[in-house]
């Protein structure tokens, strides 16, 4: 499994998406898929975070292995406070199980 880079050069583009929805929530394409289409366009890492779910990271785990990504597990939360919609997007750099 590939690791996070420990510094960033701001001149360079790097090959990773942190903010993308599958099936589980309101996306078009399943994990499965999703991680299919990263791997073709050449990405290294990916982070699935759908909508108050992280019911495709499994399936998107597994696919990402099988593709050599590294899956950054992740959810969009979404939350309500005082009439105000508030989106957070999480991360989970350090998961229990060998994403």
């Amino acid at each position: 499994m590939s690791r996070l880079p420990t510094t960033f050069d701001a001149d360079q583009r790097y090959p990773v998406d942190l903010h993308m929805h599958s099936t589980a929530s309101d996306g078009a394409l399943s994990p499965t898929e999703l991680v299919a289409l990263c791997a073709a366009r050449g990405l290294t890492h990916m982070s699935l975070t759908d909508h108050d779910t992280m019911d495709g990271i499994d399936e998107a785990a597994h696919a990402a292995q099988q593709a050599g990504l590294c899956l950054i597990p992740g959810c969009e939360l979404s939350t309500r406070w005082q009439g105000v919609n508030i989106l957070s997007l999480i991360h989970i750099s350090e998961p229990t199980r060998p994403y």
